[in-house]
């Protein structure tokens, strides 16, 4: 009887992180680059297809690669993230070196 709690909650959590990667990619898409967009598509997907994974309890094809893709995801999210801080870090101190020479050419500092 505990495991079918434990199976039942991870099916539901499961559903439920496909929902919150749905309202993620509906709602904020352009917060999110390419990469992270794709990691976000693999672990939706691969969050439903392990539902049937966990509610079946028996060998299924989806044994093995599910959870691959779906830590895949993880990675090319997390990547993706990291990616765009750094661009965006990147891009902020080269506004502030030309903002400093614009300024220094008129006389302002």
């Amino acid at each position: 009887m505990n495991s079918d709690v434990w199976m039942i909650a991870h099916a539901i959590f499961s559903l439920a992180l496909a929902g919150m990667v749905v309202l993620f990619l509906v709602r904020w898409r352009e917060k999110y680059s390419p990469i992270s967009r794709f990691g976000l598509g693999l672990i939706g997907g691969c969050g439903i297809v392990r539902i049937s994974v966990i509610l079946e309890q028996r060998e299924s094809p989806f044994d093995m690669w599910a959870p691959t893709l779906f830590t895949l995801g993880v990675v090319l999210f997390i990547f993706g993230c990291i990616e765009r801080e750094t661009r965006h870090e990147r891009r902020n101190r080269q506004q502030v070196r030309q903002a400093e020479k614009h300024l220094i050419a008129r006389g302002k500092l």
